[in-house]
């Protein structure tokens, strides 16, 4: 396992070592993950988990943080969380939509 191989890939300055996550939850509870990374378009994510991968290190995507309960012993290897919110409105009702938009967000723009 290379956690020093995921810092250099992902960048020093992105990577959060031993990040409390209660700041990334609601119920604004648990301990800490090693490292944590936010990303906020798909290619990003996409990168996140290749390297997590290649490099051996066990790898979580949490979204919003609205439906997990995080232990108070935290989380091992690394933690991506997911903030992409790109959406698309395309002809005949079609919408594209990236994996971590809101549900919420994406009702409101539907509407108009």
């Amino acid at each position: 396992m290379s956690e020093e191989g995921l810092v250099k890939k992902l960048g020093f300055n992105k990577v959060k070592v031993s990040e409390p996550l209660a700041t990334h939850v609601n119920l604004k509870v648990g301990g800490r993950a090693d490292f944590y990374f936010e990303v906020g378009s798909d290619n990003d994510l996409e990168t996140a988990v290749k390297t997590a991968i290649r490099e051996e290190v066990p790898y979580t995507i949490i979204g919003n943080g609205a439906n997990i309960l995080v232990s108070d012993k935290g989380v091992r290897g690394l933690v991506i969380q997911n903030r992409s919110k790109n959406i698309k409105f395309l002809p005949y009702g079609f919408v594209e939509v990236d994996s971590g938009v809101d549900t919420s967000n994406l009702i409101l723009q539907s509407k108009g």
